[in-house]
């Protein structure tokens, strides 16, 4: 064996290893006494399943005989009963097992709901705990179908494996049950199941590639339509729906030809395997033949046995089969939470009980990919400064603005609030001294002041009236139905641009943080909308630090003093630009 041949194989054997202690950590998560209850119940079923064949048989063969006793042998039990007495038992025993298989669906069941909302937990819990970089890198359209399709996939494959367990008992109970009548017969069932298992591996393992493959090429397919989608009203103004149609069509028969070699083969691997089964329960007949001289009743066992062992093993074959299709959902699901989890970084444990002074001291800036955002920055803003931002798109105001907020790390250089490095104090009283306002607000689905206090316990009614007095929105809700409880619609849709701005700086406003940074916040709104706006920035002045990112000469002439961001580099503008004539 070669180096290369020998590094291969050792990394094929630890994929399989990290696999199955995926698959291990997955169904244990579900709960243990959950599993504890599955291998019981399942192989309590395979048992009664084992017994009531033989009781049928047994019956059949005392019917067959003309008498109306039957004999009913298995290892040690040897017992005599009337026809009667046989049905009998049997029932009860079918009672049995029907009651037994409640429980066994029941906790298959609730292992894939309690890992469904597990999977989904640790998804939202992994993003928002990111670092700011991680979360920038995910899309919205990326994260949804982890939410929403990974997930779901994950929480089925707990529920594929609970099946695929409760088979493989069964049928180790059937195999059981044939070792107490014919230990050779028996025997050539466990080395059939072998054979097959051996013999339908490659295409299983083919089966798994290709639904891996089906998994990256269907995340293609939906950032193309979610990109499509935040267009809609350009492609139909600019007439290019034909065009865009023939880009989604073209990425979704890349996508479908994947799918339709993965499901030929999974559709195909069941005919495959009946021919198989077929052909060794034969062989398995020819073997118990040459054992001499059977009864009908251990003929009939035997003969059933195989039949639903083999079933069986045509079951678990196909459950093994979903397992494989389904595994790259739970490999995308965990590479995802790791790539999220490794650059986090710890946070000091100093409290920031006030935003004073802020510093940029020669900080530099180069994206993951190593694209430069700022460089050698000095920059101080003093309390109650407001403080602009211009330059043309690209030349790294917005890095800027993530660097103040701490979402984005110095790559060089360090920056200083109040003579303190910046990363020593933690996160929760940090963020609670700063707000932003962005270019494009998000609001969530629920009325005005609930945007307002976005889920902040400690904002009370109070601190929304006057934010939304301080954003100027107050005229507009005395004015509108519904007033601070109108609703905003999904994504603030029944508001226009302006309110939906007006209400992001309430936002802001409302938790009386000691700086604002605030990105082009006046960029979609009339000319009276940025008089009120500007208004509020004049009313915060010397109260709370503005860091300004703005392209409009009447929005910057609010600011104490204006920075100029060019090609990644920042200098100061001689004079701030005169006040617009009103």
């Amino acid at each position: 064996m070669t180096a290369a041949t020998a590094a291969a194989t050792d990394a094929v054997v630890a994929r399989r290893w990290v696999l199955a202690r995926r698959l291990l950590h997955l169904v244990t998560s579900a709960g243990r006494p959950l599993v504890v209850l599955l291998v019981v119940a399942s192989t309590l079923a395979g048992v009664l399943e084992a017994a009531v064949i033989l009781v049928v048989v047994a019956i059949a063969a005392g019917l067959a005989e003309g008498g109306s006793d039957l004999s009913l042998e298995l290892g040690p039990i040897d017992l005599s009963l009337s026809t009667g007495e046989g049905v009998g038992l049997g029932l009860a025993l079918t009672v049995a097992l029907v009651a037994v298989g409640l429980p066994t669906a029941s906790a298959g069941a609730r292992m894939g709901a309690r890992v469904l909302g597990r999977t989904r937990a640790r998804l939202c819990r992994g993003l928002l705990a990111a670092g700011w970089e991680q979360q920038a890198a995910v899309s919205e359209a990326r994260f949804q179908d982890l939410v929403a399709v990974h997930a779901y996939r994950v929480g089925n494959l707990v529920l594929v494996l609970s099946v695929l367990a409760t088979q493989l008992l069964g049928l180790g109970a059937l195999v059981a049950a044939a070792f107490l009548i014919d230990v050779v017969t028996a025997a050539a069932l466990l080395a059939a199941v072998a054979v097959l298992a051996v013999v339908f591996r490659p295409l299983v393992n083919s089966i798994r590639r290709h639904s891996a493959t089906h998994v990256d090429s269907h995340q293609g397919y939906v950032e193309e339509v979610s990109n499509a989608f935040g267009v809609l009203p350009e492609i139909r103004v600019f007439g290019v729906g034909e065009a865009v149609t023939r880009q989604l069509e073209a990425a979704s028969t890349s996508t479908t030809g994947v799918y339709r070699r993965m499901m030929f083969q999974g559709l195909v691997l069941p005919t495959l395997y009946l021919g198989a089964t077929s052909a060794l329960l034969l062989v398995g007949l020819a073997i118990a033949g040459t054992q001499g001289e059977l009864g009908l009743t251990s003929v009939g066992a035997i003969v059933l046995f195989l039949l639903r062992a083999l079933r069986y093993s045509q079951q678990a074959q196909s459950r093994w089969q979903s397992v494989m299709e389904l595994v790259p959902y739970l490999e995308a699901v965990e590479e995802a939470l790791e790539a999220w989890e490794p650059r986090q970084r710890s946070r000091g444990g100093h409290r920031l009980a006030k935003a004073g002074v802020l510093e940029l001291r020669g900080v530099s800036y180069r994206y993951p990919g190593g694209e430069v955002g700022i460089e050698d920055l000095d920059l101080t803003i003093r309390p109650g400064e407001i403080v602009g931002l211009e330059g043309p798109s690209g030349a790294g105001k917005s890095t800027i603005a993530q660097l103040v907020l701490r979402l984005r790390e110095p790559s060089a250089g360090s920056y200083l609030v109040d003579g303190v490095p910046a990363d020593r104090y933690d996160d929760e009283t940090w963020f609670a001294r700063f707000a932003y306002v962005a270019q494009e607000p998000r609001l969530i689905e629920g009325d005005v002041r609930e945007n307002v206090r976005f889920l902040r316990e400690d904002v009370t009614d109070a601190d929304v009236d006057r934010a939304l007095a301080e954003a100027g929105l107050s005229v507009d809700l005395l004015t509108s139905s519904g007033g601070g409880g109108r609703q905003v619609g999904v994504r603030g849709r029944e508001l226009s641009g302006g309110q939906r701005q007006r209400i992001a700086i309430a936002r802001a406003l409302a938790g009386r943080p000691d700086v604002i940074v605030m990105d082009e916040p006046t960029s979609a709104l009339d000319r009276e909308s940025e008089q009120i706006v500007r208004s509020t920035l004049e009313g915060l002045r010397g109260r709370i630090t503005v860091l300004l990112i703005a392209h409009r000469e009447s929005t910057l002439s609010v600011c104490d003093r204006i920075i100029t961001v060019d090609r990644h580099r920042a200098v100061e503008r001689a004079s701030a630009p005169p006040a617009p004539v009103r």
